[in-house]
């Protein structure tokens, strides 16, 4: 195999011949520009332990709506009330949303102004009563934080019930 970053050989070696790698290894594989090279190694390893399996999740994004009250310089998802392009689910439309199929849903979307608290709570439940099954990673922390700024819900609260109706996890992001 060859590598566009020589600091690769080494380590090709050590993974050739199964060895564990060492930390300094792993921090010069992170900070490789060669990403086909550290794949490449990475694919030998894993199908050296697991052959041809591949594992996967079926994950379905939804984004409840695009209505947002903030105006963030780098979005060109969000639109204003009665703005052009501007949608708003139904809870019944995510949850017919969710196939069967589906082991995880993420969901994220706009700070809507008129949406209370209690209908992202009624959403989660909805989705976790009609498939229990699914993991559901949903609300960034920026939308946790709008609820305190626009509800006064304390975020250890809000967590608290979020995760009661269904929450499993969250993603990262959010502005």
């Amino acid at each position: 195999m060859r590598f566009s970053d020589s600091r690769l050989e080494p380590i090709w070696d050590k993974v050739r011949a199964g060895e564990r790698l060492s930390r300094e290894d792993g921090l010069t594989l992170f900070e490789s520009d060669d990403l086909l090279g550290v794949g490449r190694m990475a694919d030998h390893v894993k199908s050296r332990r697991e052959g041809d399996r591949v594992y996967f999740v079926i994950n379905r994004h939804i984004t409840p709506t695009n209505v947002c009250v903030l105006s963030c310089a780098f979005c060109g998802f969000a639109r204003k009330p009665g703005e052009a392009g501007a949608y708003e689910h139904t809870i019944e439309d995510m949850v017919a949303m969710v196939r069967d199929e589906t082991r995880e849903v993420h969901i994220v979307g706009g700070h809507h102004p008129d949406w209370p608290f209690e209908y992202y709570e009624r959403m989660i439940q909805a989705i976790h009563a009609a498939h229990p099954e699914v993991q559901i990673k949903a609300l960034t922390a920026a939308e946790v934080d709008y609820f305190w700024r626009r509800w006064k819900i304390e975020p250890k609260d809000a967590l608290t019930r979020l995760k009661a109706a269904g929450l499993r996890s969250m993603p990262g992001g959010g502005a």
